[in-house]
């Protein structure tokens, strides 16, 4: 009686009808993961009135670095997002309560990431530079480095075919400085 799985079987036959080349047969893998939902927004909870927040659109699955998961600006916000801005994230159907834009944490030629605050944990934002309002040290150090930042990943889509943000080695990204870094120059 033939083998099949290293076990003798008869309810079992193996399919290649008696003849095998000495292997194991084949099982199938599947890319779906039934058991594994994607993970919910986070959990921000600042005591502010929600009407001094600005609403961010994010995709509804985070890229993760590790344990970091950072979640994408999928929709252009109503005002550019800078450090000390109030937020809150939506996706879909859910939204996230109060956080607080802080500093940058990683800086592409076309996007930024943010800190979040207002949670337990740390959670992170990243914004295209084109939505994104730097203060000053911030975007002397994103226009000095611009031509050594990675170019990957590559601006949102809306952006894609403006010929000056994709071809250009120089930053085309300017920013408005606030109203007291103006009375300095």
């Amino acid at each position: 009686m033939p083998t099949y799985w290293g076990k003798q079987s008869q309810h079992n036959p193996p399919a290649h009808n008696g003849h095998t080349n000495g292997r194991q047969p084949r099982v199938p893998t599947y890319a779906f993961n039934f058991g594994r939902r994607p993970p919910s927004l986070p959990l921000l909870r600042l005591r502010h009135d929600e009407r001094e927040a600005v609403t961010i659109q994010v995709d509804g699955r985070p890229e993760s670095k590790g344990p970091q998961l950072t979640w994408v600006t999928s929709v252009r916000p109503a005002t550019h997002i800078g450090k000390g801005q109030l937020i809150v994230l939506s996706a879909e159907n859910a939204k996230t309560g109060i956080g607080r834009v802080a500093e940058i944490t990683d800086m592409y030629r076309h996007w930024i990431t943010r800190l979040v605050t207002g949670g337990p944990g740390n959670v992170y934002i990243k914004i295209p530079v084109a939505w994104s309002r730097l203060d000053g040290p911030e975007n002397i150090i994103h226009t000095q480095l611009y031509r050594s930042l990675p170019a990957v990943p590559l601006p949102p889509p809306t952006l894609r075919n403006d010929p000056l943000i994709m071809e250009t080695y120089e930053s085309p990204y300017e920013f408005e400085l606030e109203s007291a870094e103006r009375d300095d120059e």
